[in-house]
């Protein structure tokens, strides 16, 4: 078993933050959750509902527990709206491989989130041991 992971919070550009999941984005995940498509490629719960909303969070903070993945939540920097979701999962980590995966309600899109995240986070804080790349 990997050893538990500590969600830093990063700033991605002068614009968005990664942030670990808290239970006040339930409004992000029922925005996410009325979305057409987030549904399908994600384990956001549809139809929503409060108790589906905080498992899903809850799964967010197990995956750093069971040091299996780093879950963020994206947030604009000027009001701190959470706007969509990133993480890496740290599956094939022994191999030095990760997957990065992300998605954005509505609000979040059109507004350079899913190029500021991945390509401007410094991601040092969230590197593993002698496989890290």
């Amino acid at each position: 078993m990997a050893p538990p992971l500590t969600v830093p919070s990063l700033t991605a550009g002068a614009d968005f933050v990664l942030r670990p999941w808290e239970m006040s984005d339930l409004p992000l995940v029922r925005e996410a959750a009325a979305d057409d498509y987030i549904p399908l490629i994600t384990t956001i719960p549809s139809p929503y509902s409060d108790e589906a909303a905080e498992a899903f969070v809850r799964r967010q903070w197990d995956r750093a527990a069971a040091g299996t993945g780093y879950p963020f939540a994206i947030a604009r920097t000027r009001d701190r709206r959470p706007v969509g979701a990133i993480g890496i999962r740290l599956t094939d980590a022994a191999e030095g491989r990760a997957t990065l995966g992300y998605w954005m309600t509505a609000p979040g899109r059109g507004q350079g989130v899913a190029g500021a995240a991945p390509g401007h986070a410094d991601l040092r804080p969230v590197e593993r041991g002698p496989s890290s790349r």
